[in-house]
């Protein structure tokens, strides 16, 4: 057998064993959730023609936040390689997929530089980071406006004056993250040439010289696009509640749901075990303004299966075509 076939079965099989393993885990996670029978019952329950159009919106929002991250990553690795949209969505859903069995997502780096030719993979790892930093930003500017009128709307209860000692810290904490941010992000030349004057750093030039691309003007659209990805992730949450019937006004539901994404985004978990950590922190945060638990867990599963599942699963059967071990 030619060593060209050999490789081909072996990316074939790479593969197939990781749409396997998602499927198995994923079987695994929903199967030990006390609240999952619960949860089948709602959604077999009540499928009015409206329901039905308010899930099809999610899905369409679920295509718009990830096709907005495909272009974001076209923008961040534009001057290293050129990519056509498509190219770019297939990263992205590999990435996800890769990044779901690691800790915080950190196999995302690794996923989506499959597409890149070997010579960018390196520039492709540091191009992802300063996506991932802008991505960030935008969580932490969401979630201090979530926390702060969270707090503004209970802190005469006796809810958050029992939580009061971990509540408060989060949101200073958070504040300061912001400003530290801020700084390090928009002087990020800066810091890299600095970075540069150490000696063992300065084999890495070339590979962090593809900061040096990134000006105010590309810095601004990346926060601006991770902004509006968050804001639909944020709504889809907001129109699954609906379909749950959990009884919110939208304002106070904002407020809880990015209170809920900031959480979720400075607790350490691996992505694939994240279901049980969502519902737990939806329903502490919404447990104050409704008693629809059920329809609070339904919400954060059924967010979880959406956004990131259906997408990994996708992105473990393009890597069935893809090229993930070269010939040399």
């Amino acid at each position: 057998m030619k060593p060209f076939t050999n490789i081909k079965i072996i990316n074939h099989a790479i593969g197939i064993v990781l749409f396997l393993w998602l499927s198995y885990i994923l079987y695994n996670q929903l199967q030990t959730q006390p609240n999952l029978p619960g949860v089948i019952v709602m959604l077999k329950s009540n499928w009015t023609p409206q329901r039905i159009m308010l899930v099809v919106l999610v899905f369409v929002l679920m295509l718009a936040n990830w096709s907005l991250e495909a272009v974001k990553w076209q923008l961040l690795i534009r001057d290293v390689q050129q990519i056509s949209f498509k190219r770019s969505l297939r990263s992205v859903f590999t990435g996800i997929s890769i990044s779901l069995l690691t800790p915080n997502r950190i196999g995302e780096y690794a996923g989506r530089i499959i597409y890149l030719k070997n010579i960018h993979k390196l520039k492709g790892v540091v191009a992802n980071i300063v996506g991932s930093f802008a991505q960030f930003i935008a969580a932490c500017i969401f979630g201090c406006i979530g926390m702060l009128c969270y707090y503004f709307l209970l802190k005469n209860t006796y809810i958050l004056q029992n939580n009061m000692w971990y509540f408060l810290p989060v949101i200073i904490g958070s504040l300061v993250l912001i400003c530290l941010l801020f700084y390090v992000y928009f002087n990020i030349t800066k810091i890299t040439t600095r970075l540069q004057r150490f000696a063992f750093l300065r084999k890495f030039t070339l590979i962090l010289n593809i900061v040096h691309h990134y000006n105010n003007n590309i810095l601004w659209r990346l926060v601006s696009l991770s902004a509006l990805r968050y804001f639909i992730f944020a709504f889809q949450f907001y129109i699954l509640l609906q379909i749950f019937a959990v009884s919110v006004g939208f304002a106070v539901a904002m407020c809880c749901i990015f209170s809920i994404f900031w959480l979720m985004a400075i607790v350490p978990s691996i992505a694939i075990a994240e279901i049980g950590i969502r519902a737990q922190i939806s329903v502490l945060i919404f447990g104050a303004f409704t008693t629809n638990v059920l329809g609070v867990i339904s919400t954060s599963v059924l967010l979880w299966l959406i956004n990131l599942i259906i997408p990994a699963l996708v992105g473990a059967l393009l890597m069935l075509g893809t090229k993930l071990i070269g010939n040399k």
